[in-house]
């Protein structure tokens, strides 16, 4: 009987050392995630605001009033959220809210099936509309910045579709950039 009773201390013993145990792995796991989220979206930032600094410096090296950090893309059906930086910034000088200058996307298919407009997120092509100054992601005096967002449905074939951002101020100049997006094969991986 009394083997009986020191078998069930230790069973119960064992039982807390295992619970102690799986909580303080449990506590270490999510300090360990909530490490690693941290530290990833403080990367995105980081790499965000390195794209505005790019496009910034790429204005004052190129010819014009539109920049695109990357005028031709390749990207894999079943991607979501891809995005693409576009700035725009003014003729005079003038800030971009006192010079109203506006944005406008526009979808060219080029051999895509279904309707590739309703790939772009954001801005909303197709509206009918310039958008405002309002409706830029980001503004820098004389420059607006805006993502572009793509969301490729899983199985579209390999083909080739255009998007043209234009600029229009008040005083009616107006400016063009065509950023051409090539849907390639999927890989294994």
């Amino acid at each position: 009987m009394k083997a009986d009773k020191r078998g069930g201390f230790e069973l119960s013993v064992t039982t807390l050392v295992i619970i102690v145990i799986a909580v303080v792995l449990l506590i270490l796991g999510l300090a360990f995630l909530r490490r690693i989220f941290g530290v990833a979206t403080e990367s995105v930032s980081v790499l965000d605001e390195q794209v505005k600094n790019k496009l910034k410096t790429m204005f004052g090296e190129e010819v014009g009033n539109i920049v695109v950090y990357n005028p031709e893309v390749n990207i894999k059906p079943g991607t979501n959220g891809f995005r693409m930086a576009v700035g725009g910034r003014t003729w005079t000088g003038y800030s971009v809210e006192e010079d109203r200058l506006s944005f406008e996307v526009t979808v060219d298919n080029v051999n895509c099936p279904g309707n590739p407009e309703d790939w772009v997120l954001d801005p909303e092509p197709g509206s009918g509309y310039p958008h405002g100054p309002e409706d830029f992601d980001a503004i820098d005096v004389d420059k607006g910045f805006v993502d572009i967002i793509l969301n490729i449905p899983e199985g579209t074939p390999e083909c080739t579709f255009k998007i043209r951002f234009g600029i229009k101020d008040k005083d009616g100049n107006t400016a063009r950039k065509t950023i051409t997006v090539h849907v390639i094969r999927r890989g294994f991986f």
